[in-house]
């Protein structure tokens, strides 16, 4: 019996073949049912001619062939069905349901929790005695944006290769470095390039992180990627309790200051007061703004000649501002200004600068002569911090604006 291979264990042999066919779990338990009744014919056909039991298992399986080799070419005869397309338009349909779904728990999820932590916040101030309130802002509370960003695209990552897999008669193992892949590639691109939003330091930072998540998620996803949580109400109980009180301590970390009262401001530096100044002395004018337009308007033409005579133009200019201890500091210098004639009715349209770092400042409605005098016609001090950063994350790193 010299031509009888070496003795191999036939689970050893079916193992090999499994590993080969790159099947749904419930295929290859299919398959290989399938390939072991044919060992078990071919077994008992030898032993019907008159070899032992040991050398027909042996013979049986050497007669199967190279079982990588044999395992390939089933798990692509399995395939052979599913046409491409309609493997990779279940993938995307996949992606797409599952994505959706996953992103709306998520956030329902986090709104209750939310909810619930905001109650206990609140509380927590009022028996405190504190009037302050919280809005989950500034970087702090960006920082949540990327948790709940980056656990989505992890979540996402665990699941989405089992379900590609069954779309796609492809097992697990044989899906998650593609779909990992490309996942976090296109994800990328939708991040940086298609979802424009308030952007600052936080998220321009930590939203990146997100397709990474997915990768390293996706390349660890296991065949069944159910949680069944609810089956298990202890952990669900305690993880609840865990994102309650990490939403309460982030309500308390963003805490909006109360409004401050008795500010002063010497608003000096930008100019004169208007009955330090004859042709304004002892008269009234209407000042209306509008979002970023202010008209000036005079009680008669004989005023307004009289002012513009001495006064040619009114500037409305942004002033950075900074509040220390009640007082009211101005910056050296306006960050924006814009100026027009001065008539009987003047109307000034202005806006506020966009920084990649929003700045509190004030606004001031200026009339100016050519000597240099300046009189504030009219200021809303601490009018408010510039509008937020607004772009694509491509935009935040590779602009200049």
């Amino acid at each position: 019996m010299s031509d009888v291979p070496a003795a191999q264990e036939r689970d050893a042999w079916l193992s090999r073949v499994a590993t080969s066919l790159d099947l749904p779990e419930p295929m290859t338990a299919e398959v290989l049912e399938e390939l072991a009744g044919h060992l078990d014919d071919a077994a008992g056909a030898y032993r019907d001619a008159g070899l032992d039991t040991v050398d027909a298992d042996r013979r049986a399986i050497r007669s199967m062939g190279d079982p990588a080799v044999l395992g390939r070419d089933l798990g692509n005869a399995r395939r052979r069905g599913r046409y491409l397309l309609a493997a990779v338009g279940g993938a995307v349909r996949a992606t797409i349901t599952f994505g959706v779904w996953a992103w709306l728990a998520l956030w329902i999820g986090a709104a209750a929790v939310g909810l619930i932590g905001m109650l206990i916040a609140s509380s927590l101030l009022h028996a405190v005695g504190s009037s302050t309130s919280s809005y989950f802002g500034g970087p702090v509370g960006n920082l949540a944006t990327v948790v709940i960003a980056t656990g989505w695209f992890a979540w996402l990552g665990r699941v989405l290769p089992a379900r590609v897999a069954k779309s796609a008669r492809r097992s697990v193992l044989g899906v998650r470095v593609a779909v990992g892949v490309v996942g976090m590639v296109a994800g990328s691109l939708v991040l940086w390039q298609s979802v424009s939003m308030p952007m600052d330091g936080v998220l321009a930072v930590g939203l990146p992180l997100g397709p990474v998540a997915f990768l390293v998620a996706a390349l660890r996803a296991p065949a069944d990627p159910s949680l069944r949580l609810l089956s298990r109400p202890l952990v669900f109980l305690g993880a609840v309790a865990a994102a309650v009180t990490a939403t309460v301590v982030l309500a308390l970390a963003t805490v909006t200051p109360s409004e401050l009262h008795g500010w002063e401001a010497n608003t000096a530096g930008i100019g004169k007061t208007p009955e330090d100044v004859a042709v304004f002395a002892g008269h009234t004018w209407d000042v209306n703004s509008w979002s970023d337009t202010t008209t000036l308007t005079f009680p008669d033409d004989t005023m307004a000649a009289a002012a513009a005579a001495q006064f040619p133009v009114v500037r409305a200019e942004v002033w950075p501002t900074t509040i220390v201890d009640g007082l009211v500091h101005f910056g050296p210098a306006p960050v924006f200004a814009r100026e027009v004639p001065l008539t009987t009715a003047t109307q000034v349209d202005w806006t506020l600068p966009v920084y990649r770092t929003p700045m509190m400042v004030s606004v001031f409605i200026v009339a100016a002569a050519r000597d240099g005098t300046r009189v504030v016609l009219d200021g809303r001090i601490a009018e408010g911090t510039t509008p937020v950063w607004r772009g694509t994350l491509a935009d935040w790193w590779l602009s200049s604006r």
